[in-house]
């Protein structure tokens, strides 16, 4: 009987078609070429992101907010590994001391 399961999704589905087929089609000096350009491509990215004021402003608006977010998750899963400690102290399955 086959085995049941999930299928294994495309990693690179979501790349222009004619990207892969130009790549796949190309000698390795070309593919050398197309890893160059891509690569100067996001270069010129992060730098046009580095200098987007506005992208920063919202950056640190985000991290603002979402600060009491961050605290409370610190705060429970410490509080959750504090009594699976007192678990572990007390010999009772899923404790970690």
């Amino acid at each position: 009987m086959p085995k049941k399961g999930f299928k294994k999704k495309d990693k690179f589905a979501s790349l222009p078609e004619e990207f892969k087929t130009a790549v796949a089609g190309g000698n390795e000096a070309e593919v050398r070429e197309r890893i160059a350009k891509v690569t100067l491509d996001h270069a010129a990215l992060m730098q046009a992101k580095e200098e987007d004021d506005d992208y920063k402003a919202k950056r640190e608006e985000v991290k603002t907010a979402g600060a009491v977010y961050r605290e409370g998750t610190k705060k429970h899963k410490l509080m959750v590994a504090f009594c699976r400690n007192r678990l572990g102290e007390l010999g009772k399955p899923n404790g970690d001391a």
